[in-house]
C-alpha cells in the first residue's frame, strides 16, 4: 500500500495511478490524485510511504500540479518526503507526482 500524511490537510479522496512502466523492475512515474478539504499552507508537505520492495535510490523528483518540490528519500523506511509547497493551495483535487521509482522485482502483493 502507499500512504499519504500532511500535517495540515484531510483529503475526501485519493486514488494512485503509474505513469510509464509497469514490468517488475522497470522505472516509472507514480501520481497520487486527491481532494482536499482544506487550503494547504504554503511549505506544507506530504510523505509518500513505498512498499518495501520499491526502489527509490534513483527518485528523480517530486511534482505539486506543475510546481516542482524538494524532496529527501529515506530507503530504510521506503518513503518520499516531498517538502516545501511553494504556495498556498486552495481546497479541491490535486495531484502529487513521484518520479523515476523503481518497481518491485516481482509482481504480486509487497505487503505494508
Amino acid at each position: 500500500s502507499i500512504g499519504i500524511y500532511s500535517v495540515v490537510t484531510l483529503f475526501n479522496s485519493v486514488a494512485l495511478s503509474l505513469e510509464g512502466g509497469t514490468a517488475a523492475s522497470h522505472f516509472g512515474t507514480y501520481a497520487i490524485q486527491f481532494e482536499s478539504v482544506v487550503t494547504m499552507k504554503a511549505g506544507t508537505y506530504f510523505r509518500v510511504k513505498f512498499p518495501d520492495a520499491t526502489g527509490l535510490t534513483l527518485v528523480s523528483s517530486c511534482f505539486f500540479g506543475d510546481k516542482q518540490m524538494s524532496f529527501s528519500i529515506d530507503t530504510e523506511q521506503s518513503y518520499v518526503l516531498c517538502l516545501d509547497l511553494p504556495t498556498e493551495t486552495a481546497p479541491g483535487n490535486h495531484v502529487l507526482k513521484v518520479n523515476n521509482v523503481q518497481n518491485p522485482s516481482s509482481s504480486g502483493a509487497m505487503g505494508n
